[in-house]
Parts: structure tokens; sequence; C-alpha cells
């Protein structure tokens, strides 16, 4: 008869590396119980990770669509809300100075032009605005303001005219300063080219493309500084001329609420297609996330039934040691 054993040595060695590995197949079995996921993602997929690796690629794909839509809403949002505030200064400004009634009220032509000049300065202000650190109005130079201080822009604006001694003159003359390239564009307009569209989605992009040098803002900045000027003495001494030039800055604006009201339909479609956009997005990483968790999930049941299984194989193995441990040669014989 042949007789075969093993060392005690050697029964120690193979009782600690089952406890081991009956350890770590308890400890799995637990985090996934827990956590629902399952932890050896390898084994679940069979070694083949190309449809979770599709998957996350996707996903961090779509969170950096999210980055780029919350962004662009923000900003769409803030340059809405300006161009609201100015219209609506412009339009209360615009009929008061429209309705100033000829030379025999300098007056109401003083107490307007002090109005005009605050407007203006309120109005280059809100054309500066940042949202993020971020120039709404200034393209491609987001760290620079749009426009160059309303000061600025007025002391240039009253230079131009300096020479004219009529309202039809001194319009004219901020006419073409706002229009020529070195005038508004030169000395005002302190931001870059418009912004390349930006994409927020696959394969669509919105443009971003309102600046401080569109003709709505400029044509609003020139019926303010048509006013303003007015508070610097512009036709000082000559109250007809005077009350002539209000009305015509009066106009300048009332005729500029088109364009400003074309700026924000035009930003508005660019709020809507981004707004699409996200939400188009949002459903798409919904549905991904749900199919991977479908890929990386345990199944709830056989997780448990797995977790007692290892249970009850540990604590047979603990008795079976205890049991070995006890044995003699005494006790043997």
């Amino acid at each position: 008869m042949t007789l075969s054993s093993i060392g005690d040595l050697a029964r120690s060695f193979t009782l600690r590396n089952q406890t081991t590995q009956l350890k770590a197949e308890l400890e799995q079995r637990s985090q996934e119980v827990t956590t629902g996921r399952i932890r050896d993602i390898g084994r679940a997929v069979r070694g083949d990770f190309t449809a979770l690796t599709a998957l996350d690629a996707t996903l961090a794909r779509l969170d950096a669509f999210k980055s780029v839509t919350t962004e662009a809403a923000l900003s769409t949002q803030a340059m809405q809300s300006a161009l609201a505030i100015v219209s609506d200064m412009s339009g209360k400004l615009g009929s008061a100075l429209f309705s100033v009634t000829g030379p025999g009220n300098p007056t109401s032509v003083d107490a307007v032009a002090k109005d005009a000049l605050a407007q203006f300065q309120s109005a280059v202000a809100t054309f500066n605005a940042r949202v993020g650190d971020r120039s709404l109005f200034a393209g491609t130079e987001t760290r620079a303001p749009a426009l160059a201080p309303a000061d600025v822009i007025l002391d240039a604006v009253v230079a131009a005219a300096a020479s004219a001694t009529t309202a039809q003159g001194v319009a004219a003359a901020v006419d073409a300063w706002f229009a020529s390239p070195a005038g508004y564009a030169a000395v005002a307009y302190t931001g870059g080219p418009a912004l390349s569209p930006v994409t927020v989605a696959e394969g669509e992009t919105v443009p971003l493309d309102a600046t401080a040098a569109d003709a709505a803002v400029r044509d609003t900045l020139k019926g303010l500084a048509l006013a303003a000027m007015l508070d610097r003495g512009t036709l000082g001494g000559n109250a007809a001329q005077r009350a002539e030039l209000a009305k015509t800055a009066g106009a300048v604006l009332l005729e500029a609420a088109d364009a400003r009201g074309a700026l924000a339909a035009r930003i508005g479609t660019a709020q809507e297609r981004t707004a699409n956009a996200a939400t188009r997005n949002m459903a798409e990483a919904t549905a991904l996330q749900i199919a991977r968790i479908g890929i990386v999930s345990a199944d709830p049941y056989e997780a448990a039934t797995a977790l007692t299984e290892a249970e009850s194989q540990l604590d047979t193995l603990y008795a079976v040691t205890a049991r070995l441990s006890r044995l003699s040669l005494a006790n043997y014989l």
C-alpha cells in the first residue's frame, strides 16, 4: 500500500494560501454587494473593452460640450441683459431728446444733456461687462474691455466736431468719426475680431459673434454721444442749434432701435440653439450612462449568493484549520 502525505509546513502554507484567496473573494463580493458595481470589469467584459472604451470616450466628449454650452448660455444671457439695459435707457432718452421744444427753453436742453452724459457713461460700462472674467463684447480680446473709457471716447468725438457751428455740421462730423476706421474703430473699440463659432454638439456650431463694433452698438453710442456733447459745451451760446442737436441725437437713438432689436434676435437665436444642443447632449449622456451601468453593474442576487458562499467556505476553512491544529500523535494513537 502506498501512503502519501504532506508535511506540517506545507499544510500550513496551503491553508494560508486558501485563506488569503477566500478573504480576497469575500472582500470582492462584499464590495460588489455594497456598491452594486462589478469589481473585476475585465472578467465581466471577457477582456473586450471596446464597447466600454467607446462609451467612456463619448461621455467625456459630452462632458466637454456641457462646459461649452454652459459658458455660451451664460454669455448670451448676459449679452441680452446688457442690450436690454441699453435699449431701455436709449428709448427713454431718445423720446426726451426728441421732445425738446426749440430755443425758448434752453434749461430743458441743459437738463437732458446732463442725463445724456450719465447715460453715455452707463452704456459704455454696460458694453464693457464681463462674465467669468471674459469680456462680453470684445470679440477675441476676451481679457480686454470692449470699449475705451467713456471720457476718452467723448473727448475724441468733441474734438472731431470742434469746428462745426451748426447742429447739422456737428452731426455730420460725428457721423463721419463713427464711420471712419481712424475714429470709432481705432479709438473707441478696443476689442478684437468676432469670436469663431463654438462647437456645442457633435457636428454643430453656434456663432457668438456679437461685439461692440456692431452697427447696433455703434449707432446707439453715436446717438448718446451727440446728446452728451451738449453737456461739454458744444454749440454753446446758440440755443436754437443746441435744441436742434438734441432732437437729432434723439432721432439717432430711436432709429437705432431696429438695429438693436436685430442684434438681440441674433443673440437670441444663438441662445436657443445652445439650449437645444445642451438638452440633446444631456439626453444622450443619460442614455450612455445607463448603458455603461448595464455593463459594469453587478447582479444583486448573484453578488449576494457569491458573498454567502464565500463566507461559508471561509467558515469551513477556519473550522478545518482549528481541527488540524489540535492533531497530535498521542491523539492519533
